[in-house]
């Protein structure tokens, strides 16, 4: 099967038109049709269905386009790999959480990448549960997560344990000397994506409403700094900003802190030059 004819038949299962595909691939409107018989020849089964303003799967086509994508995968990360072998000595996939790229990998990538321009680098930025699901499908070499996972192919260690900060903007002085756990049931809290799978049922009971809910923990930031909202954040993503006096931790009174704990995930490949450079470079230097 040719390359062009199983990618101009994604992109009409994707369009549902022959003329919205012909013009995303930029090639007259008969190419995509002659693509599309030779396709439809060669598997024995017609694979879309035509009426006047659409074009649709048939049930065949349904059942091929898994396929036909899975080949287009294989195809484009062979070439991938064949010219990457040529031009760099080793390639190294890292999954990483927002706020712990944030606040520690960003930095990290940076470095290594002037220490090894002879290593490819993809970084794939996501949230925990996302990275955790790259990494059962076996597609990661490295991984930052607030989630454990346990898995033969993998060594999991614990990376870095944070305090979270009951944090507001540095206007805001009503509780500056602390917070009752009464209090705190009656301010404006941001929900934030890092309390997920916490036990901290004592400072924010469930169910509880917010003003506002953010999925990227760096992007409250802002709205910390702007109004007199406040926000339970790792002590790493909000460093800087303490620092420089924009925003305060609130002390709990009553209540007991809690601390966020993140972990390293890396595939046991001992004959890795890219995977042992990057745990040398950073996880072993930072312990």
């Amino acid at each position: 099967m040719k390359s062009e004819s199983l990618k101009t038949f994604i992109t009409v299962a994707r369009c549902n038109s022959f003329t919205k595909t012909a013009q995303e691939l930029l090639v007259v409107q008969s190419t995509i049709s002659s693509r599309i018989k030779e396709l439809e020849s060669e598997i024995g089964q017609k694979l879309f269905e035509r009426d006047k303003n659409n074009v649709i799967l048939t049930l065949a086509g349904e059942m091929f386009l898994g396929t036909a994508m899975k080949i287009v995968e294989m195809e484009e990360s062979a070439i991938t790999k064949i010219n990457m072998s040529i031009k760099y000595m080793d390639s190294l996939i890292i999954g990483c959480s927002h706020t712990l790229f944030d606040c520690y990998i960003l930095n990290d990538s940076i470095n290594f990448m002037r220490e090894n321009p002879n290593i490819s680098l993809k970084l794939n930025i996501a949230h925990s549960s996302e990275i955790i699901a790259d990494l059962g499908a076996y597609n990661l070499d490295v991984a930052y997560t607030y989630y454990p996972f346990r898995h033969s192919r993998y060594v999991c260690e614990p990376f870095i344990k944070e305090p979270l900060m009951l944090v507001t903007n540095s206007r805001n002085k009503e509780y500056i000397y602390g917070i009752t756990r009464d209090e705190l049931s009656k301010i404006p809290v941001i929900f934030s994506d890092i309390t997920n799978g916490d036990n901290i049922s004592d400072l924010i009971p469930p169910h509880r409403l917010y003003p506002l809910d953010v999925n990227i923990i760096s992007k409250i930031i802002p709205f910390l700094k702007e109004g007199n909202y406040y926000c339970f954040l790792p002590e790493g993503i909000v460093k800087k900003e303490i620092e420089d006096g924009s925003l305060i931790e609130i002390p709990l009174k009553d209540m007991r802190s809690h601390e966020k704990q993140s972990y390293l995930i890396y595939k046991r490949h001992k004959k890795s030059a890219a995977i042992s450079r990057w745990i040398e470079s950073n996880f072993l230097k930072r312990s």
